[in-house]
């Protein structure tokens, strides 16, 4: 796909909170619900209730600080519906076959490789399919694409095109693994954070051609939809 300059990018003001937001989405947040929840409310922690509460509040936060934003890249969306709906099939397919391929080289390396985030995923499907949907298909995809891709890859990409794919596909791909970063031993972890880059290079690739961030969303959205309906037969 031709590269293509992005029409609506992030004021000062949302560029300023959002960064200072990162932290608390990377690492804080969860932290803080955990001692909330677990200390002082005296909660049974479970992932389903951590992770509802934790993305409750973050989309909430998504909301308020970039309301700009995903009010302009829709009117974007409206003008240039047609371009999305055909590329989003599109970079679905080179989705899977990138996947597909990084996944062959991954168990060519480590022929017992698992995605420790499906099997939390799959634990999480069982007892609360709802949320899993939810979470999966709504709210992560909204959050993770103006984070990921408004806002650090399309910040980064004013000064440095390659630098903004780099910084990004490190980062998506992190984000997805470092809670696991206790119980993966350190090839697991390199495998791990290298399974999600054909997904980050395929997102910031479909947001610079349709020049709105809501083709990366519908993206993702399918994306987990094919996860979500794959992790029974992983079982």
């Amino acid at each position: 796909m031709q590269k293509r300059s992005i029409s609506v990018i992030m004021s000062g003001r949302e560029l300023i909170l959002g960064l200072c937001f990162l932290p608390f989405y990377l690492i804080l947040l969860s932290l803080g619900l955990q001692f909330l929840l677990g200390r002082v409310l005296g909660l049974a922690l479970d992932t389903a209730l951590l992770n509802g509460c934790y993305y409750g509040i973050c989309i909430v936060a998504v909301a308020l600080i970039f309301h700009r934003f995903l009010r302009e890249n829709l009117r974007t969306l409206k003008a240039r519906w047609g371009i999305v709906l055909r590329a989003v099939p599109a970079m679905l397919i080179a989705y899977f076959v990138l996947t597909m391929a990084v996944g062959l080289i991954i168990l060519s390396i480590l022929p017992d490789f698992a995605n420790q985030n499906n099997n939390t995923l799959l634990t999480m499907m069982e007892g609360s399919p709802v949320l899993v949907l939810v979470l999966s298909l709504l709210l992560a995809p909204v959050i993770e694409e103006t984070l990921f891709r408004g806002l650090i890859f399309g910040g980064l990409r004013r000064y440095s095109r390659l630098l903004a794919y780099a910084v990004t596909m490190l980062f998506f791909s992190a984000i997805h693994v470092v809670s696991y970063l206790g119980v993966l031993t350190p090839l697991e972890a390199v495998l791990s954070i290298l399974q999600y880059f054909p997904a980050t290079l395929i997102l910031c690739a479909v947001y610079e051609y349709t020049d709105t961030i809501y083709a990366p969303i519908l993206l993702h959205s399918a994306v987990n939809l094919v996860a979500c309906l794959a992790l029974p037969s992983l079982s």
